[in-house]
C-alpha cells in the first residue's frame, strides 16, 4: 500500500504519514506476495480425453 493510500485513508498529508512511517521503522518486504512465486507452484496434468468424449467429435449439427 502506498504512503498516499495510508494518507488519504487517514485524512492527513503524505509529509505526515512519510514521517510516522520513518520514525516507526517499518521495512517493505517487496511488491510481489511470497505466496504468488510460480516456482512454488505444483505441477500440473491435464488429461484432455474427458473434454472430448464430453463435447463429442466437434460436430455443431
Amino acid at each position: 500500500m502506498s504512503v498516499q493510500t495510508i494518507a488519504t485513508l487517514r485524512g492527513l498529508d503524505v509529509t505526515t504519514v512519510e514521517r510516522e512511517l520513518t520514525g516507526a521503522g517499518p521495512t517493505p518486504t517487496g511488491m510481489q506476495p511470497i505466496w504468488s512465486d510460480p516456482a512454488d507452484l505444483p505441477g500440473i496434468s491435464i488429461d484432455l480425453d474427458e473434454l472430448d468424449a464430453d463435447l463429442g467429435d466437434g460436430d455443431a449439427g
